[in-house]
């Protein structure tokens, strides 16, 4: 938990009350280390990987209605144009981390 609130940049007590929430729904189950009592491991439950199935499916068919408008030569022209942007950001990104 102590790694999740730090990698996440909230409390600790935040964490708690989220992960208490997935597990109330069913989402997450904690389950313990046995060769280190303090360690808590999270676990995405059956229920949690269907849901998210079905999201990726749903979401994946919109994409799909989306982008039919495109031909594959306006499909390979975004995806140039996505990765120009995207190596671009890196680049500033990475030059700005150098200069902090």
């Amino acid at each position: 938990m102590k790694e999740l609130a730090e990698s996440s940049s909230v409390t600790p007590g935040a964490i708690t009350q989220f992960v208490d929430a997935l597990v109330e729904r069913g989402l997450v189950a904690r389950e313990g280390d046995p060769s280190d009592r303090r360690v808590v491991r999270l676990k995405l439950t059956e229920l949690a990987k269907n849901q998210f199935e079905k999201f990726r499916r749903e979401h994946l068919a919109s994409m799909y209605k989306i982008f039919d408008v495109l031909n594959d030569d306006e499909i390979k022209q975004l995806i140039k144009l996505f990765t120009k942007l995207d190596t671009y950001h890196e680049m500033k990104e990475h030059t700005s981390d150098k200069n902090n």
